[in-house]
């Protein structure tokens, strides 16, 4: 019956992918956040609530894809189309989750040491991903264009932190200032990062319409 009225239908269906888009993001604040301090609590957690928000993102799709057979409005078309975007980069966001949650344990197994600075960098560089996704997160919520520049802003900020923490990354290994295991995951963990920050954009572009 809600399907038959397409804007109840729509404002149903952004209160879930908001609601996933925030378990997907408290996944990769809380991996963060044990790579920094190792948590097996918090890693067990992202592990266990990951299948949680590919599930979601499987309801969410089969429910969007429901609307699509009942008439709709420009506005309505375009932010459902804008949905079924943003759900996928909602999942990739979850992905990215996991697999920081399983470099948080490996760093604390292998007993896998960062220099200070590289710590420093990285806890400033999670900030800056944790503040661009909530942001995008809420720009997507809201409908709310303005909201979404300054995610996107945030987001370009992070790509260009990320770049200027692997160029010192890089010079500190050359140097020989830090170990070469620790440097190798620190890219990978870098890499992560930015593409949270890659998909928290793609959902700000999808609020602005400019994807």
């Amino acid at each position: 019956a809600m399907l038959k009225t397409p804007s109840i239908a729509m404002s149903l269906a952004v209160k879930e992918v908001v609601r996933m888009g925030n378990l997907a993001q408290k996944n990769v604040r809380l991996a963060m956040e044990a790579i920094n301090e190792f948590d097996e609590d918090k890693v067990t957690y992202v592990l266990d609530h990951e299948p949680v928000v590919d599930s979601l993102e499987t309801e969410i799709t089969r429910y969007l894809t429901e609307m699509s057979e009942v008439p709709m409005g420009n506005d309505l078309s375009e932010r459902h189309t804008g949905l079924l975007h943003a759900c996928n980069d909602i999942e990739r966001i979850g992905d990215h989750g996991k697999t920081l949650a399983k470099r948080a344990r490996k760093l604390f197994e292998d007993e896998i040491n960062f220099s200070p600075e590289a710590k420093e960098e990285l806890l400033a560089l999670s900030e800056m991903v944790n503040k661009a996704s909530a942001r995008s997160l809420e720009a997507l919520e809201k409908n709310d264009k303005s909201i979404a520049a300054e995610a996107i802003e945030l987001c370009r900020a992070v790509k260009q932190f990320q770049k200027e923490i692997r160029k010192n990354h890089i010079t500190r290994l050359n140097e020989r200032r830090c170990d070469p295991v620790a440097g190798f995951m620190m890219l990978e963990l870098l890499i992560n990062m930015k593409r949270v920050a890659d998909h928290s954009k793609n959902i700000s572009q999808l609020v602005q319409g400019t994807f």
